[in-house]
């Protein structure tokens, strides 16, 4: 008798761990994520790196007012690789589309540290 309690009160204590682990499991975003298309990130390859440096610097000179750092970073853009103005032209499009937000001042701080130590 005692071994049959021990038994139910196992599986009364065991199921409800496999259950949550299963509603987890199914919810995770992590585990069941959706790999991104290839095709969402080829909007910037033919995209000219003379037309991602335009726009970089529009934002650029909504952010800053002093007119000797805009032609610094513009001569530090012209100095950067195709890869790096596209991914500082993907924070820029950050913050263009979020311009009031930490998201955006956080795109702007990476923006800047990219001129800066590249």
């Amino acid at each position: 008798m005692k071994t049959i309690a021990g038994k139910r009160m196992r599986s009364i204590f065991i199921w409800p761990l496999f259950l949550s682990l299963a509603i987890v499991a199914a919810h995770s975003s992590i585990a069941f994520g959706r790999i991104a298309s290839r095709e969402s990130h080829n909007q910037y390859i033919f995209m000219d790196p003379a037309a991602e440096r335009d726009r970089i610097m529009i934002v650029l000179e909504n952010k800053l007012e002093d007119q000797k750092l805009l032609e610094k970073a513009g001569d530090k853009l012209r100095t950067l690789s195709n890869a790096q103005i596209k991914l500082i032209s993907s924070l820029s499009d950050r913050i263009t589309s979020e311009s009031n937000t930490a998201g955006a001042d956080i795109a702007f701080l990476f923006i800047a540290a990219l001129i800066i130590l590249s």
